[in-house]
């Protein structure tokens, strides 16, 4: 639609449906060069960590490869997914490569709004072999926003603990969160084109 300069923004349904109506994600987005309205974005304290040279695995394996939820502009309607009902223990697994920093990982269902996990907890490992303790645990979202302690690993694994009767385990795109880049800590950043978002 034409450029508008407002505060407020409503989405009204103006078709009957004889199911739910979800929203997995929200996104506003402006001209490239749109200066911030009347506050400042918040300084930057933490990046997406790139996951282009990334592997992921993951049990039951699924019908779509698990490597899926590491696209950087993912698709909603793909995504990686057991293909059965949540149980605990299924989980998937994430390679870095190399060992990295990381605090917050989130997690989107994209348009399978109702199939987040239904519980889960966070586990990181040096070797892919000997795991730790959970980092983090608790109840999922359409967008899954997990926090913890600044980590060191190599290996980051997110496993179910909960059933989810009716409900599957979806995942459209996973995105983990480190330290900003050198030269950007404390900076302002905003995105070329999402001025706001989520």
């Amino acid at each position: 639609f034409p450029t508008q300069n407002a505060r407020f923004l409503r989405l009204v349904n103006t078709v009957p449906l004889y199911h739910y109506w979800a929203i997995g994600d929200f996104q506003v987005y402006a001209p490239v060069g749109t200066a911030a309205a009347a506050n400042p974005p918040s300084p930057v304290h933490e990046s997406v960590l790139d996951a282009h040279s990334w592997t992921a695995q993951s049990d039951p394996k699924g019908w779509q490869a698990p490597s899926l939820v590491l696209r950087s502009t993912p698709d909603a309607r793909e995504y990686w997914c057991p293909d059965k009902e949540q149980e605990p223990g299924q989980y998937l697994q994430v390679d870095m490569g190399e060992a990295r920093i990381f605090h917050k990982i989130v997690l989107r269902t994209g348009m399978r709004a109702m199939d987040f996990p239904r519980g889960y907890k966070v586990t990181v490992s040096a070797d892919g072999t000997n795991w730790s303790k959970p980092v983090a645990a608790g109840r999922g979202e359409p967008v899954t926003t997990i926090s913890f302690a600044p980590q060191t690993a190599r290996y980051v694994r997110i496993t179910l603990t909960r059933s989810g009767r009716w409900s599957q385990w979806v995942v459209s795109q996973m995105q983990v969160f480190g330290p900003p880049p050198a030269g950007l800590g404390g900076a302002w950043l905003l995105p070329q084109e999402t001025f706001a978002t989520r």
